[in-house]
């Protein structure tokens, strides 16, 4: 399932921006690798 949530993030279209999607109790976390900001969605 994680597999699959990064294949659709990177296919929109963001191929610059490296991220990586957790999820957890919290929610949806992106984490850039870029800039290390972390947003709860």
């Amino acid at each position: 399932e994680l597999k699959n949530r990064k294949s659709i993030f990177r296919k929109t279209g963001k191929k610059s921006v490296k991220a990586i999607l957790w999820v957890s109790a919290d929610g949806l976390r992106v984490v850039d690798d870029k800039t290390k900001e972390e947003s709860v969605a």
